[in-house]
C-alpha cells in the first residue's frame, strides 16, 4: 500500500474519530459534566454538602418546599436525630437531620421550633418519600413519642448492606468503608447539648455528616442492588427497582445480633462505660426559651357581622389574598366573610368554635414549651370518613413536653387493650408485622454461607451433612453446586404477611361495624381527661363534639344519611339530639 494511501485512510479514521466525539460530547455534554463532576468530587465526598440551620417556622416552611422539589426527582432522604439525656432522662429530640440527593443537609432545631410545624410533619409522614439511616425505627419511634407525627417509610441501611453481602456495620464504618468519609463519633460530641442555645460548628458538621453519609450510602448500595448500564447511566433511572427489591425491609426494625464483647446501640456505637456516662450526665442541663404562639385567636365574622370563629393568621390572611373576606380591624385581628357560609354552629359546638385558646399546658399550665397533642391518635382517625375527619382542632389540644411524654405512655395501655377487644394486633406482635421471616430458608442460607466461605475449613462428613439438609428441603435439586447456593443466599427469607392489616385500620372497622366511630372518638378522650386529668381546657371542650358537630349539619342538610349511620348516629335520633343540644 502506497505512503499517500495509508495516509489518506489514517487521516479518514481520525476525522471520523473526532466527529464522532464531537458528537457524543454536543448530544451527552450534561451527563459527561455531571460524570466528571462526580469524579472530580470524589476526593473530597463532602464538597457538594450544603448546610441549612433551620431555627423557626418560616425558615421550616422554605427548607421543606426545597426539600420536596428534590424528591420530586429522587424521592429519597437521609434521616437521623439528635436529643439530650439529663439525668438518666431523656428530653425530647432536639435536633432532626434531613438530607437530600444534591447534598442539602437540613438541620431542624426542634427544641427552637418547639414542635414540628405541619409542612414538616406532612413530609415525614409521606409514604413515597423513604427516609433512611441506621436505626432509623427508633429515631421514627421517639419522633412518634416527642410530638405525635407518624414517620413513614423507613429503611434501615444495614438491610441494604446485607443484600449486597456485606456486613451490616453501623454508620461510622460503613461511612469509611464504602465511602472514604471517616465521621467524628466522640462520645463527648455525640453526647453533647443539642438543645444549646447555639450549636458549636463540630456539632454542626456532625450533625449534617450523619444525614449526608446516609443518603449517600444509599445510593451506593442502590448502585451494587441495582447496577446501571454505561458510562451515561443516571442514578435516578433504576430508583424505582432499588425500591421493589428493599420494599420487604421498609418499615421493618433491623435485627442485629453481636457475638462480641463489646455491646453497642441501636445506631452501632459503642456503649459508654459508666464513668463516661456519669461524665456526660453531669454536663448536662435543661433549657428552655419562650416558644411562639401556637393560637393566635383571630376572628372571622359571617357577613352580618356575627362572629363564626377563632382561627389562625395565616388562615384568615388566605381567606383576604383570595377575596373572600376583608380585613375589619388589626386589633384584635378581624376578618369578615364576602359569603355566607353554608352553616353556621350552634350550641355547645358553635360556643367551642369562637373561644379563646391560651397558648399553655392544658394539663398542668406551663406555658414556655409545648407540643400539639392529638387526643385520637393519627393511626386510627386517618381512617376516618372524611365528613369526621375535617375541622378536626377540637382533639388537638397543647401539651408541655413532660406532659406529652406522660400522655403517650398511657396512650399504649389503651392501645393495647382496643388490640385485644378488635381483634387488632399492634406492630409488636407476630400478627401485627407487615413481613415474616421464614425461619427455615434463613437457616438454610446460613449454611449455604458456611458451604460458600468455610468449606475449606469443614469436615468432608459435615459438608455432606449440610448438603443433605438442603436437598431436603429442595428435592427437586440433583446436586449442591455453587449455582445452586448461590440461587440459594439471594433468595429472600423476609415474606410478606397475607394476613397484616394496620391496627389502626382493624380497630376503625369493629367500631364502624358496632358501636360506631363517635363512640371510638369518646373513648379516646375520656380516656386522655381519666389519666391526665387537664385543668385548663379550652371551655365547651366536649366528650361528644363531633356528634353534635354532624347533627348540626344533618339539620343544615349538610350531610347524608349514610355518613351518619357510619358514624354511628341513628338517623331515627337527630331530632331527640338535637333538642338536647339547644
Amino acid at each position: 500500500m502506497s505512503i499517500e494511501k495509508r495516509s489518506l485512510i489514517r487521516d479518514t479514521l481520525a476525522a471520523s474519530l473526532g466527529i464522532g466525539l464531537v458528537y457524543i460530547v454536543a448530544r451527552y455534554r450534561k451527563d459527561l459534566f455531571r460524570k466528571w463532576k462526580s469524579l472530580w468530587n470524589l476526593g473530597n465526598p463532602l464538597a457538594r454538602r450544603k448546610i441549612e440551620i433551620v431555627n423557626n417556622v418560616e425558615q421550616c416552611q422554605k427548607i421543606v418546599e426545597l426539600l420536596k422539589a428534590h424528591c420530586r426527582k429522587y424521592q429519597v432522604l437521609g434521616f437521623d436525630c439528635e436529643w439530650v439525656t439529663v439525668n438518666g432522662i431523656r428530653h425530647p429530640i432536639a435536633l432532626l437531620q434531613l438530607a437530600s440527593h444534591t447534598g442539602l443537609c437540613a438541620l431542624f432545631r426542634l427544641s427552637h421550633i418547639r414542635g414540628i410545624p405541619m409542612d414538616l410533619k406532612e413530609l415525614l409522614e409521606r409514604e413515597d418519600i423513604i427516609k433512611v439511616g441506621v436505626a432509623p425505627n427508633e429515631d421514627a419511634r421517639l419522633l412518634c413519642q416527642d410530638y405525635s407525627v407518624s414517620v413513614a417509610s423507613v429503611l434501615d441501611l444495614r438491610s441494604m448492606a446485607q443484600l449486597v453481602g456485606e456486613q451490616p456495620l453501623g454508620l461510622s464504618k460503613l461511612s469509611q468503608t464504602f465511602l472514604n468519609i471517616e465521621l467524628d463519633k466522640d462520645w463527648r460530641l455525640r453526647c453533647s447539648d443539642w438543645a444549646a442555645a447555639e450549636l458549636e460548628p463540630r456539632q454542626i458538621q456532625y450533625a449534617a455528616n450523619d444525614a449526608f453519609v446516609a443518603i449517600e450510602l444509599f445510593k451506593y448500595f442502590s448502585g451494587k442492588i441495582s447496577p446501571g448500564k454505561g458510562l451515561l447511566f443516571s442514578q435516578a433511572n433504576n430508583l424505582e427497582n432499588t425500591l421493589s427489591i428493599c420494599s420487604p425491609f421498609i418499615d421493618v426494625t433491623f435485627k442485629y445480633k453481636n457475638t462480641g464483647q463489646n455491646k453497642r446501640d441501636g445506631k452501632g456505637f459503642l456503649k459508654k462505660s459508666s464513668e463516661e456516662a456519669t461524665q456526660t450526665k453531669e454536663q448536662k442541663r435543661t433549657y428552655s426559651t419562650r416558644a411562639r404562639p401556637l393560637y393566635h385567636n383571630c376572628f372571622m365574622q359571617a357577613p352580618d357581622g356575627e362572629l363564626l370563629c377563632t382561627m389562625d393568621t395565616r388562615k384568615a390572611d388566605w381567606y383576604i389574598s383570595k377575596g373572600l373576606a376583608r380585613l375589619i380591624q388589626e386589633e384584635p385581628y378581624t376578618v369578615r366573610l364576602n359569603f355566607e357560609p353554608s352553616g353556621r354552629a350552634t350550641g355547645n359546638v358553635g360556643d367551642f368554635d369562637k373561644t379563646l385558646k391560651v397558648n399553655q399546658c392544658v394539663v398542668c399550665g406551663h406555658n414556655e414549651s409545648y407540643i400539639r397533642k392529638y387526643v385520637i391518635p393519627r393511626e386510627y382517625r386517618k381512617f376516618f370518613p372524611v365528613v369526621m375527619k375535617s375541622h378536626s382542632s377540637h382533639d388537638v389540644l397543647l401539651l408541655c413536653t413532660s406532659c406529652h411524654q406522660k400522655s403517650n405512655k398511657f396512650d399504649l395501655d389503651l392501645r393495647q387493650k382496643l388490640s385485644q377487644e378488635c381483634s387488632a394486633p399492634l406492630e409488636t406482635h407476630p400478627e401485627g408485622v407487615k413481613f415474616r421471616e421464614d425461619t427455615q430458608l434463613k437457616k438454610l442460607k446460613s449454611l449455604a454461607l458456611a458451604l460458600t466461605e468455610r468449606r475449606d475449613a469443614l469436615p468432608e462428613a459435615r459438608i455432606k451433612e449440610i448438603e443433605s439438609k438442603i436437598l431436603v428441603q429442595f428435592p427437586s435439586w440433583e446436586v449442591v453446586s455453587q449455582e445452586k447456593l448461590q440461587e440459594l443466599l439471594d433468595m429472600k427469607t423476609l415474606v410478606p404477611n397475607s394476613t397484616y392489616r394496620p391496627h389502626g385500620e382493624v380497630v376503625v372497622e369493629h367500631y364502624r361495624a358496632t358501636t360506631g366511630l363517635v363512640n371510638l372518638e369518646k373513648r379516646w378522650r375520656e380516656h386522655f381527661l381519666t389519666k391526665m386529668k387537664p385543668k385548663f381546657l379550652p371551655s365547651h371542650w366536649s366528650l361528644t363534639h363531633n356528634q353534635e358537630r354532624l347533627v348540626i349539619k344533618a339539620d343544615n342538610g349538610r350531610v347524608e344519611v349514610d355518613d351518619l349511620v357510619e358514624a354511628g348516629i341513628d338517623p331515627e335520633m337527630l331530632g331527640k339530639i338535637s333538642l338536647e343540644n339547644h
